[in-house]
């Protein structure tokens, strides 16, 4: 059975923190972690697990956020969905797990699964190397934004940033990469 312990809102971001814009989940659950909201838990991953299913029984609302490949041109337009249970594609438990087939999981294993959404950020370089894009730095304030929004129909309490945090309203992303030529095999063009 799941730890009774876990929180009741559960925010994982996942990414190659190698990729430069993939780490774009990555780092905005980190800053998530930072705001340290009552029964918010904050998970910073490199990839969606089987074994995060017991997490999940235990959370009322799970936000996943993720970098999706843009255009560097485009617009820094997040987009937010909610989720459903996917239970028909275990075979996808062999490569890449998606968050619906892992609440479907969820909800097979442990017979509940929470409330969910979808963060996808924009960026736009998934090259190898550290720092984000143009497009990647601007939206990640949106998706920030959103997630507060999100949390707080939830019934989380207002974010208080540890002295060590940056503010969410101004993020402070890394630096922009210079070279966006190269796709990454997970966030197809």
């Amino acid at each position: 059975m799941p730890d009774s312990r876990t929180a009741s809102i559960l925010v994982i971001g996942y990414g190659n923190t190698l990729r430069r814009d993939d780490a774009l989940g990555c780092m905005i659950a980190d800053l998530v972690g930072c705001w340290q909201r009552p029964g918010v838990r904050s998970m910073s991953l490199a990839q969606l697990t089987p074994e995060l299913a017991a997490e999940l029984a235990a959370a009322e609302t799970a936000v996943f956020v993720d970098a999706r490949k843009c255009s560097p041109s485009s617009e820094p337009t997040v987009h937010v969905e909610p989720l459903s249970p996917r239970g028909e594609d275990w075979a996808s438990l062999v490569h890449a797990l998606t968050p619906s087939v892992l609440l479907g999981l969820c909800k097979a294993a442990f017979g509940q699964c929470p409330g969910a959404w979808q963060v996808s950020v924009p960026g736009s370089d998934f090259s190898f190397g550290e720092g984000l894009s143009d497009l990647a730095g601007r939206a990640m304030g949106q998706a920030l934004g959103i997630i507060e929004t999100l949390l707080a129909r939830a019934g989380s309490p207002e974010p208080v940033p540890a002295p060590e945090c940056p503010d969410s309203g101004s993020p402070q992303a890394p630096p922009a990469s210079q070279d966006s030529e190269h796709e990454h095999a997970h966030h197809p063009g």
